[in-house]
């Protein structure tokens, strides 16, 4: 009797696990990946190094980027600003 109840309570668990699970993977929305659409001029930032012992400045530019997410069966369009970086500058 003792083992069906645990057996019972195993499986118990495990469906709510996995139901936690789906639910939360559902409640998410379908976004493409993150496309550039402008792009700023290429800059060396000293504030971050770059090279052996990050003795050089770090070469980067400004991105623009959107996506499209799928949210409540509306299409919304998502914007972001991201720091790119293209390797060390040339002293």
């Amino acid at each position: 009797m003792k083992l069906k109840r645990k057996v019972f309570v195993f499986m118990l668990a495990l469906t709510i696990a996995v139901s936690g699970v789906g639910t939360s993977m559902m409640a998410e929305a379908k976004c493409t990946g993150w496309t550039e659409y402008k792009a700023g001029k290429s800059y060396c930032d000293d504030s971050d190094g770059c090279g052996a012992f990050w003795l050089q400045d770090t070469k980067k530019y400004k991105s623009y980027q959107e996506r499209y997410c799928d949210k409540n069966n509306k299409q919304k369009r998502e914007k972001r600003t991201t720091y790119i970086k293209l390797g060390c500058c040339n002293k």
